[in-house]
């Protein structure tokens, strides 16, 4: 009996082996189109410098980011980035500082072409929450509780700020 499965077992295996050379052709041709699509949209660069609009001297470490997400460059001292491997087409250019307004700029980045993109920032204050202080009510003596404690007289306080 196992000598009559040797002749489709062989067959089998010469059947098999043209569909399995078939399927790996088609997935490199396949694979070989989205490289070659990809490649012909292409990536460009974006280099530039950020500015203080008050100084005109370069801001460091402003973060140059495309279209919000993570592709992007930090500015150095100077002011200066560069972003590579920027895809082409239409974006938007966005900057982050803390003390600055952010600004935005609509680009065309093309392929193998470097785009110059130069950013001034104005001085902006960022308004913050407030801070809150709780107590209890009731007098407790320092040594008892286990973090500082300070106390503050409001009045000494008010004749100390309207003397100076």
């Amino acid at each position: 009996m196992r000598n009559a499965l040797v002749p489709f077992i062989a067959r089998t295996r010469v059947l098999a082996v043209p569909v399995v050379v078939m399927l790996l052709l088609q997935a490199s041709t396949a694979r070989a189109a989205i490289v070659s699509r990809s490649m012909q949209q292409g990536t460009g660069v974006v280099v530039g410098q950020v500015v203080d609009s008050r100084t005109a001297q370069g801001i460091g470490n402003v973060v140059v980011n495309i279209d919000g997400g993570r592709l992007g460059a930090v500015t150095g001292d100077d002011g200066r980035y560069r972003i590579t491997n920027a895809p082409a087409g239409a974006h938007v250019l966005a900057t982050r500082h803390i003390g600055f307004a952010s600004e935005r700029r609509s680009v065309t980045i093309e392929a193998e072409r470097p785009l110059t993109v130069n950013f001034t920032l104005v001085p902006a204050a960022a308004s913050l929450d407030e801070v809150v202080v709780t107590g209890t009510a009731g007098g407790e003596q320092r040594r008892s509780i286990g973090n500082a404690v300070t106390t503050i007289n409001a009045a000494d306080e008010m004749s100390k700020s309207a003397s100076q």
